[in-house]
């Protein structure tokens, strides 16, 4: 612990019977009710306690060491006793935590929990760096007491204690199980709270092994993160979603409420990001509910692409044209509830996308078409890239099923000049994602043909299969004659 946080205890048992603790914040012995020797009678008057603060004073000065462990021998034996102690977020059943993502204004247990029964103090602590994101809150506290009754529990044993304690440097609890009654089992219980988003670390210190290892002894982290559950129901459902849905493009959220919550991401309006953000936890808080899996390493599964109706990486296309493209996706296993993908030109000069939503009533009116069912259709959103504005940006979600392989979407682009042109596909990291692109090959309309010019040439494609016989024994008569069909007649660049 470094030497701001300078606040360390530790139990002096004479003959096997506590007496008391040496506390740092005050200087002097206390006894097991928070008592200074000069408060009780009793306690002041045994002599050891009067020297025990001189000698750590002396040891503090003379030899630097600003946490001591203490052993004396005064025709009885001093000891120290250190318990097999943990402690773990969990829900409120005290099942492990499983993951740390902690909604802003949610409560979680911290749960302190040991394998020995020995005489034992901690501490749970927030530095005074992390204060402002997260907070930690004792249970039941006693009105005549200093102690919060609700936070220890029976394995502790009936005389344990727990202390709150806030100065310029930390805030949290101290915890001391009973003297003689206490047993293995979960001894103390805390509630962090994330009071707002970014990540918040929690110390765990042991009083014993906090004189002899690094400071803390455990950190537990949490990644604050923006409340999903607008109604405070503690479920994640269309009620949250209507309140969401009242807020949509919002321009002027502010804190402290930002759009009461629906600007998820605190950019100060309410868009496609927020979206994202709020369909992560979809049913949050529902028996079957399971946080996403982080994928770390390793190739994705899931790849996105984009294709023409043959399902093709590499087309040709005369100048002029146009061709529908398709946004695909593969999952190979992988749960997708939503897509969010933008396709960029890789030169404008060379063609063009419409990025405008399809209009049944209106043929003349855009192509852009979102193709999964069943999806939820308040989200769709057809629009101009946000990398580039020639592009187009989709987004899609399905919230009560997962989004099916095949065609996410459609779109239509048209080839404005010759030369190879890649569209690439881009997303939002909502699920670790392959991305492949489409090369386009854009050629110029081959010049259309006199009939005089035709005729020569099928009779010059005659000639050379009548005078070959090479030719003739390997391709039929037929099979040519269609050759020259096609040569004369074909509008497809892909058969040139």
């Amino acid at each position: 612990m470094t030497n701001k946080l300078n606040k360390k205890y530790f139990f002096i048992n004479l003959q096997g019977i506590s007496i008391g603790y040496y506390d740092e914040r005050f200087g002097r012995v206390m006894n097991r009710m928070g008592q200074t020797h000069s408060e009780n009678s009793l306690f002041h008057n045994n002599p050891v306690n009067r020297f025990i603060p001189r000698i750590l004073t002396f040891l503090e000065r003379h030899i630097g060491m600003r946490r001591t462990v203490l052993l004396l021998t005064v025709a009885c034996l001093w000891e120290w006793s250190a318990a097999a102690v943990f402690v773990r977020p969990c829900g409120e059943d005290l099942s492990a935590l499983t993951y740390r993502d902690i909604m802003v204004g949610k409560e979680y247990p911290l749960l302190v929990y040991a394998d020995a029964n020995d005489l034992w103090s901690g501490s749970l602590f927030i530095e005074d760096t992390y204060r402002d994101l997260g907070s930690l809150h004792g249970r039941d506290k006693d009105p005549n007491s200093r102690d919060w009754a609700g936070s220890h529990l029976d394995a502790a044993g009936l005389d344990a204690q727990v202390i709150a304690w806030n100065d310029s440097a930390m805030s949290g609890f101290d915890f001391y199980n009973d003297v003689t009654k206490r047993r293995p089992g979960h001894w103390f219980i805390v509630d962090y709270r994330a009071d707002k988003p970014g990540t918040c670390k929690v110390d765990f210190y042991q009083h014993p092994v906090s004189w002899t290892l690094p400071d803390p002894n455990q950190s537990i982290i949490f990644e604050n993160i923006a409340n999903r559950d607008l109604n405070l129901s503690d479920v994640v459902n269309f009620q949250d979603f209507g309140l969401f849905s009242q807020y949509w493009l919002c321009q002027d959220c502010t804190e402290p409420s930002w759009c009461n919550g629906a600007d998820m991401d605190q950019n100060g309006q309410v868009g496609i990001e927020d979206v994202v953000l709020f369909a992560e936890y979809w049913l949050w808080g529902t028996p079957n509910w399971q946080r996403a899996p982080q994928i770390i390493a390793g190739e994705p599964n899931l790849v996105y692409a984009i294709r023409d109706a043959n399902d093709v990486p590499e087309i040709t296309m005369f100048v002029g044209t146009s061709n529908t493209l398709y946004l695909t996706q593969e999952a190979d296993g992988e749960q997708t509830n939503i897509f969010s993908l933008e396709v960029n030109i890789s030169d404008p000069n060379y063609g063009m996308i419409d990025n405008t939503e399809i209009d049944p009533n209106n043929p003349a009116g855009g192509t852009a078409h979102i193709l999964i069912s069943p999806r939820d259709p308040w989200f769709d959103y057809y629009g101009p890239g946000y990398k580039q504005t020639e592009g187009i940006y989709m987004l899609g979600v399905s919230l009560w099923e997962p989004i099916a392989d095949g065609a996410l979407a459609s779109f239509v682009y048209t080839a404005t000049q010759p030369g190879d042109v890649i569209l690439s596909v881009m997303h939002e990291n909502i699920y670790p994602a392959r991305l492949e692109s489409i090369l386009i090959h854009q050629i110029l309309p081959p010049t259309p043909v006199s009939s005089a010019s035709a005729a020569e040439t099928v009779e010059l494609l005659e000639e050379i299969y009548d005078s070959s016989e090479e030719l003739q024994a390997s391709v039929p008569e037929q099979e040519w004659n269609s050759f020259i069909d096609s040569v004369t007649g074909t509008d497809d660049p892909n058969q040139l």
